[in-house]
């Protein structure tokens, strides 16, 4: 037991002032949809601190698309912000899917939180914040079963592997 609250002890003092430096938040913390090729879509994403200090968030974006027909589909306006105290800053964002393209373009945009040079704790909290966009008219849902395993000990369970065979992501949801 002992060993039990040296250990709790030593999370709090080390993880506990990383709670109040990674209060900040991101919304939309998803953006999902579909649209036709050889179109622009505008979004914001709002970067909110509640904290009584100016912060400072990094954004960056990762291409995450099979086969991309343009690096340049995903455009943030800013790649640094600073959020004054207690306020929220609104970041533009701009898609651009090109002609020809289809399936999916898939990307995360990613938030970091720079730590305060005076700040004694050096947390980089992040948010990774993902992009879904399907291009109409050319999704492919399609998938094959890998696995079944069925488990009724204690109480019944049922698992279904599944390998995603189509040129779109797909979300299985469970049977109720």
């Amino acid at each position: 037991m002992l060993s039990l609250i040296k250990y709790y002890s030593c999370f709090v003092l080390l993880f506990l002032p990383s709670l109040a430096y990674g209060n900040y938040g991101v919304e939309p913390s998803r953006i999902e949809g579909s649209m036709p090729a050889g179109k622009t879509y505008e979004n914001v994403y709002v970067i909110t601190n509640p904290q009584s200090h100016a912060i400072s968030v990094e954004l960056e974006w990762r291409d995450y698309t099979i086969n991309p027909l343009a690096k340049d589909w995903l455009v943030l306006s800013q790649t640094k912000v600073t959020v004054e105290a207690q306020s929220s800053v609104r970041v533009p964002i701009t898609i651009t899917i090109p002609e020809n393209a289809a399936g999916e373009y898939t990307a995360r945009v990613i938030f970091t939180q720079i730590p305060d040079k005076s700040d004694q704790v050096k947390f980089a909290i992040r948010y990774n914040n993902p992009i879904y966009i399907k291009i109409k008219g050319t999704e492919r849902y399609n998938f094959e079963v890998k696995n079944i395993q069925i488990n009724n000990q204690k109480r019944f369970r049922v698992i279904l592997e599944t390998l995603n065979t189509g040129n779109v992501h797909i979300r299985p949801s469970g049977w109720r």
